[in-house]
């Protein structure tokens, strides 16, 4: 959550929002929830990301950090083997 708070404090500034006040109140919203957002206490729903992309004019992926995919979780080699072996038996 860290990193979409220091993106969302750049884009509010870069899009001339001198004070986190002065963007809630462009998008309605209360002062406590821009300011968890940009401290990293929480993040906003989906339809919330989309108002406030849309009113920072940015898109979605310049506020969101991309996920890594995990690697996928390897079986143990005896498993895959039992396995195998039960395959072969049954055919």
């Amino acid at each position: 959550m860290q990193e979409f708070a220091l993106r969302l404090k750049a884009a509010r500034l870069n899009a001339g929002f001198q004070t986190a006040a002065s963007l809630a109140d462009q998008m309605g919203i209360s002062r406590e929830r821009l300011f968890h957002w940009e401290s990293g206490y929480a993040c906003p729903k989906m339809l919330q990301l989309v108002h406030l992309c849309n009113t920072l004019n940015v898109e979605p992926n310049q506020l969101v950090p991309a996920r890594r995919a995990s690697p996928m979780p390897r079986m143990p080699k005896q498993t895959r083997a039992g396995s195998a072996r039960r395959i072969a038996k049954s055919k």
